[in-house]
């Protein structure tokens, strides 16, 4: 008996002597596993985002930059050809230069505005009773069949004149509340009514 309790308090000296000898395990903090960046990593971070975002308002800006450039620049082309459309378009005014006598004659005369020449086809003088849309036409004098084309220069004037069997009244009495226009069949663009002379 006291030889087994020897051993036993032997056996429990051992294994209390070979717990001392095992190697010391680290001991680790409770929140061991969460990272704490220090005041360095945080500055670093900083530059960085705010170079970032200094580039990417840099970038924004200059989009913005190129699209109201596109949009100034399309603006000033549209201007320009408006200009260009209002310089070339087809204009044409008439006058006239009545008088009572027939061996004189009346004048009417068609004058192109624009900067390019028109062909003159072909030209009819009537009278016109009543009101828009209701206003009738009864034909004064025209072109003769074989009169052929007139080409009316650019900034120029073409008169027709009527004299003799061709000379019309114009006066009061004679129109009888009637207006006096012309109807010019230009090449390329059809039918122009212009008034003349309204008493």
């Amino acid at each position: 008996m006291p030889t087994c309790r020897r051993n036993r308090i032997g056996c429990r000296k051992a294994q209390g002597e070979s717990k001392n000898n095992s190697p010391e395990q680290p001991s680790y903090p409770a929140d061991s596993h969460s990272w704490h960046p220090s005041k360095h990593h945080l500055r670093n971070y900083q530059i960085a985002y705010r170079l970032r975002r200094r580039r990417m308002s840099s970038t924004a800006l200059g989009a913005n930059f190129i699209a109201w450039w596109g949009a100034v620049l399309s603006t000033l082309l549209v201007l320009v050809k408006f200009l260009e459309i209002l310089r070339d378009r087809f204009r044409i005014e008439t006058g006239y230069n009545f008088t009572g006598d027939p061996e004189t004659g009346n004048e009417i005369i068609i004058r192109n505005l624009t900067n390019r020449p028109f062909i003159l086809a072909h030209w009819e003088l009537l009278y016109g009773s009543g009101h828009w849309p209701f206003r009738r036409f009864t034909e004064m004098r025209s072109a003769e069949h074989d009169e052929g084309d007139h080409r009316i220069e650019p900034q120029s004037t073409f008169t027709l004149r009527f004299l003799e069997e061709n000379f019309f009244d114009w006066g009061v009495h004679s129109l009888k509340g009637r207006t006096i226009f012309i109807r010019l069949r230009v090449a390329g663009r059809g039918s122009l009514l212009r008034q003349v002379y309204a008493p």
